[in-house]
């Protein structure tokens, strides 16, 4: 696999834009996640960011941050803090390597950056399709993402899911698509 940090860096500079550009009257529509809002989408995004910055960056007993509290127009910028401390920790093949306790128990540091990049590029994807802005995400990044994905989602026993049931791509999909389509979202024009 390829340099995670750049994948994460490009990703993450992407997923700010997108929610920068969160309209006003957008955070309480609803988003394409079920039972969430724009905004609860993104303070899930922001605090999934914040976490995995805790756990690389070894920080004692990490936990998600709530962001309830948090103004609807700072959340980019409370976002884009907790990447940076992301992407500059997978800079550190010592963090890549050292062993990290994610929602699912330990795994390699680099497991929990990849899981990341997934979570954001998909997440990041969900936002900018709930407001109708374009999705412009690295191909190599969610190549990477893509390749991480159907690992992972080969080792999850058939009853536990934390995805919707994948849906069909074209074969000329792009990988953006692709990855969304395998956990679950259908994609749109809106995706290059």
């Amino acid at each position: 696999m390829s340099d995670i940090r750049e994948h994460l860096e490009s990703t993450m500079d992407s997923t700010e834009a997108i929610l920068r550009g969160v309209g006003a009257d957008d955070w309480t529509k609803p988003s394409v996640c079920d039972d969430w809002t724009v905004r609860q989408l993104v303070e899930h995004l922001a605090g999934s960011c914040a976490l995995t910055a805790e756990v690389l960056s070894a920080q004692e007993s990490p936990s998600r941050p709530e962001h309830a509290d948090t103004p609807d127009g700072e959340l980019a910028a409370t976002y884009a803090e907790a990447a940076r401390v992301v992407v500059h920790a997978s800079a550190d093949p010592a963090v890549l390597t050292q062993t990290v306790t994610v929602g699912f128990g330990p795994v390699p540091g680099a497991v929990a950056a990849r899981l990341c990049l997934v979570e954001t590029i998909v997440h990041g994807w969900d936002v900018a399709r709930s407001t109708g802005q374009d999705v412009a995400f690295s191909e190599a990044a969610a190549a990477e993402a893509l390749q991480f994905s159907r690992g992972m989602m080969s080792q999850l026993p058939p009853d536990r899911s934390p995805f919707d049931t994948s849906q069909p791509v074209d074969d000329h999909a792009t990988a953006v698509d692709r990855l969304v389509a395998l956990l679950g979202r259908t994609p749109s024009a809106t995706s290059r």
